[in-house]
């Protein structure tokens, strides 16, 4: 019978995979299978259907399809583990689905702190980092560019302190032709999936609001990460989700989020919100 499933599992019919993998249970053939199945839909099946972290991890390290490495890192638990795969793995998707993941604090300081890891994965555990003590003190002993920066903006930003380039409307709005040509080249569905795990970025939210205008099936996914980005600890980039989600929903659709947005804890918020009223700056 194992026979079968194997034989089944090499069947050129992506239908015929997915039915003998949905049967499997041996599961580091299903780590095979989620490492080098040629189909991006049976790739991320056999994700879903793994629960060890280890098994998880293996398929990030030696995944061919980008879906399937997020989608597993997506599913770590395991904060120590995550951590490594920061350390190990350079992709940005990847690095931000860990982030997604990472909540405990001590670690995020441990990744804050060690030089080993790039400035880029170290400047975004300083943002989710929010202890006082341990941002004054990289600001004040770590000369490292970009690290240093990251936790002085947020050493401002937590005590209210106007931060340089703090307006939501300064990122640049990215160019629509480049945009039209990844979605084309790639495909809409996984590049909203990759822009989403950078909601942390105004680059990234300007870039979802350009997908969600589109008006197209895709733009209900873009609004979906744009309305988990007014969650952003962030306000400036709850702002920026906030301009862009006016700019692709009906009036009906953005008013009972404009008047949530009214009660933002930051006024930087609640002004965005109320110049979109007032301005009439609605799709």
């Amino acid at each position: 019978m194992a026979l079968f499933f194997r034989s089944k599992l090499k069947h050129p019919d992506e239908k015929v995979r997915l039915t003998a993998l949905r049967k499997l249970t041996e599961e580091d053939k299903i780590v095979e299978v989620a490492c080098h199945d040629v189909s991006p839909t049976v790739r991320l099946e056999a994700v879903r259907k793994l629960k060890d972290p280890s098994r998880l991890a293996a398929v990030v390290k030696n995944g061919e399809g980008e879906e399937a490495r997020v989608e597993a890192v997506g599913r770590i638990q395991d904060q120590e583990l995550l951590a490594q795969i920061l350390l190990e793995r350079k992709n940005h998707a990847i690095m931000m689905a860990a982030f997604q993941g990472l909540t405990d604090p001590e670690t995020l300081k441990k990744i804050a702190e060690d030089d080993r890891y790039n400035i880029a994965t170290r400047r975004i555990a300083i943002e989710n980092f929010a202890d006082q003590a341990f941002l004054e003190e990289v600001a004040k002993n770590v000369t490292t560019p970009g690290v240093k920066e990251a936790a002085e903006r947020r050493l401002a930003e937590e005590s209210g302190e106007p931060v340089a380039s703090a307006e939501p409307t300064t990122a640049k709005t990215p160019d629509t032709e480049h945009i039209e040509g990844i979605l084309e080249r790639y495909g809409t569905e996984r590049i909203i999936e990759a822009i989403g795990k950078f909601r942390g970025s105004e680059k990234a939210i300007r870039s979802l609001g350009l997908i969600a205008r589109k008006g197209t099936e895709e733009s209900e996914r873009a609004i979906h990460f744009l309305t988990k980005a007014l969650e952003h600890s962030n306000p400036r980039i709850r702002a920026c989700a906030l301009e862009e989600m006016a700019s692709a929903l009906s009036k009906d659709k953005i008013e009972p989020i404009l008047e949530n947005a009214l009660k933002d804890p930051d006024q930087t918020v609640c002004d965005v919100a109320n110049r979109i009223r007032t301005s009439g700056a609605i799709a």
